[in-house]
């Protein structure tokens, strides 16, 4: 029995040593039981009965040397500065004591914690704090997810945005730079649609001169007045070709008839338009039995009878579209031409 004491009396360090590598010898074989284990033991105990004692209760030198250890294991949890209840109140007791629990190989029952799920599993089970089968999580998850693309498309449309204004600043800075540098400046003029007058009688007609900046200075309305304010020009249309020419088009009035105006010839297209005046007579059809009552420039001509002067304009395009060309034509009597 002393010897027995000295068991129980181990130091405290070599038995958290060896619950600690879980050694285990033969003298000191143990069993920690949680307080609420003890009576189940108990009563398996009293029940089946041990081998070595049977139906006889343990020896009170047993339940002494019980008591001390239950003694010393509080009074190392003491030490330990642990709070001792009835939940965490362990037993250790010898294999000798349990010869029956031994001999069936018996493991006590854990009192650590809990086995805890797997970290996926918990997550599979819940999510945004509900559980993933129920219907308002699928509906919390698809909504969750449209607001996650909702910002996301946001986010590229944002940097979409901001990246083609970035781009088109730069573009217009750089075509500002550009344009105002000298590979915009007006080196050439070229002159389109001319039969009466020659190229320089057009350039200088419209007062375009070379050496002006294409984009900025190219002065095209200006140029076109001046050209249209020649009756002999029906139209005018000016245009850029880069990168540094300038490109005037023009449509033409042509001569078609003349009247005798005095000692003077009016010349006019086939619309009547008083084209030019001068007294050498003209190589074109030469109308008589009118007489001009109003004459200007670029402008219509009046006439005493303006119905039978509508009716030799329609013959004049008559003849332009036959082909056909008089010398003279006598409308004065509208019933012998």
């Amino acid at each position: 029995m002393e010897e027995d004491r000295k068991t129980l009396e181990l130091n405290k360090e070599e038995l958290q040593d060896a619950g600690e590598n879980g050694g285990v010898t033969t003298d000191t074989i143990e069993y920690t039981l949680l307080v609420h284990e003890v009576p189940e033991l108990m009563q398996e105990q009293g029940e089946t009965g041990p081998d070595t004692a049977g139906d006889e209760a343990l020896p009170e030198e047993a339940e002494t040397e019980q008591a001390e250890t239950e003694t010393a294991e509080e009074e190392a949890g003491a030490e330990q500065g642990g709070t001792v209840t009835d939940e965490t109140i362990e037993y250790t007791l010898l294999a000798h004591e349990v010869p029956e629990l031994v001999k069936e190989g018996y493991e006590p029952k854990t009192s650590g914690p809990a086995e805890q799920e797997p970290a996926g599993e918990e997550e599979r089970k819940t999510r945004y704090g509900l559980p993933v089968d129920r219907p308002e999580t699928k509906a919390l998850a698809h909504r969750m997810e449209a607001r996650r693309r909702y910002k996301e498309n946001k986010s590229r449309q944002f940097r979409t945005r901001f990246y083609v204004g970035m781009t088109s600043v730069i573009v217009l800075i750089a075509a500002a730079i550009i344009s105002v540098s000298g590979i915009f400046t007006v080196d050439s003029i070229e002159v389109r649609g001319n039969t009466h007058y020659t190229a320089e009688e057009i350039i200088n007609m419209g007062h375009a001169v070379p050496g002006r900046n294409l984009i900025y200075h190219a002065n095209k309305d200006e140029i076109q007045d001046y050209l249209e304010q020649n009756p002999y020009i029906r139209t005018a249309t000016v245009s850029r070709k880069f990168p540094s020419t300038l490109v005037i088009t023009v449509t033409e009035r042509t001569e078609r008839f003349a009247f005798r105006y005095d000692d003077d010839f009016l010349i006019m297209d086939e619309d009547g338009i008083l084209l030019k005046k001068t007294r050498n007579q003209p190589m074109v059809t030469l109308i008589e039995g009118l007489v001009v009552s109003r004459i200007k420039l670029g402008d219509k001509i009046g006439t005493e009878d303006n119905r039978k002067f509508n009716r030799t304009l329609d013959l004049i395009r008559a003849m332009i579209k036959a082909d056909l060309y008089f010398v003279r034509i006598d409308i004065s009597n509208e019933k012998r031409i």
